[in-house]
C-alpha cells in the first residue's frame, strides 16, 4: 500500500518519521535497512553489517559508512506494506523507533537485548 492510500495521520507520521532521517543525516546518520544503497567498496571497507546488533543494524551500517563515505538521502519516495504499523499501532511503533534511536544516540549500539523488539509475528494481509 503506497502512502498516498493512507489515512492522513500515517501520512503525518510518515512526513516526521522521513523528516527525522533528514535532520539527522548530517550528525547521526539513521536510516531503514530495505531502503540502503551501497558499493561493496563501500560495504567490504566498513565491514559489512555488525551481526552483533540485535535492533538498529541498519543504523550502525549508515553511521559507519558516514564516517569515511559520502552519506546523503536520495530524493525518492517508495511503498511499502504497514501491517508492522497496523498490527503493532501507529504510535507505538513510532515511539519504539524514536526510543530505539534516542537510547543508541546516547548509550551506544544494542547487542544484548536492551529494548524488546519482535521480529517475524506479522499476519500476512
Amino acid at each position: 500500500m503506497g502512502s498516498r492510500k493512507l489515512a492522513p495521520a500515517y501520512k503525518a507520521g510518515y512526513g516526521l518519521f522521513n523528516a527525522g532521517l533528514f535532520t539527522t543525516q548530517f550528525f547521526f546518520p539513521t536510516a531503514v535497512g530495505a531502503c540502503i544503497f551501497s558499493t561493496k567498496r563501500a560495504h567490504d571497507e566498513i565491514g559489512g553489517f555488525d551481526e552483533s546488533i540485535v535492533l538498529c543494524e541498519d543504523c550502525n551500517y549508515v553511521k559507519k559508512a558516514a564516517k569515511t563515505w559520502r552519506f546523503r538521502f536520495l530524493p525518492l519516495s517508495f511503498q511499502f506494506d504497514p501491517r508492522r504499523l497496523e498490527q503493532d499501532g501507529f504510535f507505538k511503533m513510532g515511539f519504539t523507533y524514536l526510543k530505539a534511536n534516542v537510547r543508541r544516540f546516547f548509550f551506544g549500539e544494542m547487542r544484548n537485548n536492551e529494548m524488546e523488539y519482535k521480529f517475524g509475528h506479522y499476519q500476512q494481509q
